[in-house]
């Protein structure tokens, strides 16, 4: 039987063979070697001093493997050279010392790593602690925020203008022209910027959520120091009107009677709408008084009436 020839591969197919293997194992080493540092990069503290550890310890082993190799490669260099029994007795004890102190070695490394792996958990929990006590501070700093901006805007609100008003009636009497003087006074401690001035006086059965006001009164749109104030004064029953209850500016005999018996009630009521000079807020105030028939121990009048006597 005779061996086939053997037919050398070209060069060429050789050259392309052995580029195609290393660029395989190339690509398999670079593969490993990101996938190893992406591993890294994604580990916590704990597992980054796991893997230390795993790996002292294995160059550790290997470090005794090597230890027990030339310890060996030494008996059996003693026993092929002939020596006696006494000297291979003492290269046994020197290797065994040798053994117990890499044991030894690899016990007092084993008890670092543990020491490093408790103050790294201890450093970790310190972390937490502080992590814990600066979400408690911030918190803290939030409240102090809005309690300072809460108190800013009391003191704003404090120092902000305040308008109350008053309402004085005269010659209040049948056959007499009775006229009403309506007064805001500024009782805050800035200056406000009148909008609108108004007051009015009606008959109603019971005073409506918005009384019958007419035009803006001649004060609107003016200045008003602290302690200032504005008047608007006008007559009750104006001469145009001509109801049962008044005529030619005058209350007649019938209005007199119905407000004495209590059928009807006329009110007299003003308001102010004002920005405060500083901050531009809107706010009103209102005021109102109407008449009461006489009772046992009150005379017949003007009294402050049980609503529209507010401000904001």
């Amino acid at each position: 039987m005779t061996d086939k020839p053997r037919v050398a591969m070209p060069a060429p197919k050789r050259r392309t063979l052995r580029a195609l293997r290393l660029a395989l194992l190339t690509g398999y080493l670079s593969g490993r070697i990101h996938e190893r540092a992406a591993t890294k990069a994604t580990e916590s503290p704990s597992d980054r001093a796991a893997r230390g550890t795993a790996r002292a310890t294995k160059w550790m082993a290997i470090f005794t493997l090597f230890l027990v190799a030339a310890n060996a490669l030494t008996i059996w260099v003693l026993v092929k050279g002939g020596v006696d029994s006494h000297n291979l007795a003492d290269a046994a004890q020197k290797t065994e010392k040798s053994a117990e102190t890499s044991a030894q070695a690899s016990r007092d490394f084993a008890d670092t790593a543990s020491g490093i792996n408790r103050e790294l958990g201890t450093a970790v929990g310190k972390l937490n602690l502080q992590a814990d006590s600066l979400a408690q501070s911030v918190q803290q700093t939030s409240r102090l925020a809005a309690a300072t901006e809460e108190a800013n805007a009391n003191v704003l609100a404090a120092d902000r203008p305040w308008f109350g008003g008053d309402i004085q009636v005269s010659n209040f009497a049948l056959a007499e022209t009775p006229t009403a003087t309506c007064t805001f006074t500024n009782s805050g401690r800035r200056p406000a910027r009148a909008e609108h001035v108004e007051c009015g006086s009606a008959f109603y059965p019971a005073f409506p959520e918005k009384p019958i006001y007419g035009a803006p009164g001649l004060h609107s749109r003016m200045f008003i120091a602290p302690g200032g104030h504005t008047s608007v004064a006008w007559t009750l029953f104006g001469r145009e009107v001509s109801t049962p209850q008044a005529q030619n500016g005058q209350p007649t005999a019938e209005g007199m009677r119905a407000l004495d018996a209590g059928e009807l009630t006329l009110f007299v009521y003003g308001k102010i709408e004002y920005r405060d000079a500083r901050s531009g807020e809107e706010h009103a105030s209102h005021v109102c008084i109407r008449y009461l028939p006489a009772q046992d121990s009150t005379p017949a009048g003007f009294y402050d009436c049980d609503t529209y006597n507010d401000g904001d």
